[in-house]
Parts: structure tokens; C-alpha cells; sequence
């Protein structure tokens, strides 16, 4: 899912270097905890990152969570999607990091529809 993601915004928006990612249980990563420490300790000293997982409680969001217990600069988000994302991703760099976060989470739930719910007239949506 991870790397499905990062070729999402690839493909969207070009090369980020600034994005990485860790596909949990796949390509040998059986043991998560170990593959979460490895890249966390990569981080450079001092760095404000933020973290993405699948899902709130799963495996992966909680060897993140256990990983980074008392680290400062580092933001986990579970329940991570595309939009989420690149609404952090692309936004100015002088915006406070949780309000950032606050205010993407707000913008991408927005994008989560039960589809069958909108108007739609010869098979196109009304509103798009």
C-alpha cells in the first residue's frame, strides 16, 4: 500500500525527495519493528517528519507509535489516503506542523463519499 501511494504522487506530482516509505510484511520486512527503527534512526537529528499509516492499531501504527514514545518533531497519522497526503505535502512550509495536520485531516475527510448518495442523471454525477 505504502509504495502504491508514493507512485500515486509520483505520477501526480513528479519525484519528491522529501517522501519515503516502508511497505510492512512485504520485500523480507516480516519483522516491523526492526524495519520502523531502521528508518527512523535515518533520520537526521532535529528533523520534523511526519509519519503515515494504514490503520489506527494495526501492526505497523502501533511499531511506529512504540518506536517514536517521547521523540519530539515526529507526527503520526493513521488512517493515511492520497489526499491526505498531498494536501501535506504541497502546503506552504511555514505552517505550524500539528495545525497543518488538523487542518489536511479536515480536508481529506471532506473527499471520503458514499457515492450512491449524489444525484446522478444519465449515469454523470450532477455536481462534478
Amino acid at each position: 500500500m505504502a509504495r502504491g501511494v508514493v507512485d500515486s504522487i509520483k505520477m501526480l506530482a513528479g519525484e519528491q525527495t522529501q517522501i519515503d516509505y516502508l511497505c510492512g510484511y512485504v520485500d523480507g520486512n516480516e519483522n516491523i519493528e526492526q524495519a520502523v527503527r531502521a528508518k527512523l534512526d535515518a533520520i537526521e537529528p532535529n528533523q520534523e517528519i511526519v509519519v503515515f499509516t494504514d490503520l489506527f492499531g494495526g501492526s505497523v501504527n502501533n511499531a511506529v507509535l512504540q518506536a517514536v514514545k517521547g521523540a519530539e518533531g515526529i507526527h503520526v497519522v493513521a488512517g493515511m489516503n492520497l489526499a491526505l497526503i498531498l494536501g501535506i505535502l504541497f502546503a506552504p512550509e511555514e505552517a505550524d506542523t500539528e495545525t497543518l495536520i488538523h487542518n489536511s485531516i479536515a480536508e481529506a475527510r471532506k473527499g471520503i463519499l458514499y457515492c450512491n448518495d449524489l444525484a446522478v442523471e444519465d449515469g454523470v454525477l450532477e455536481e462534478f
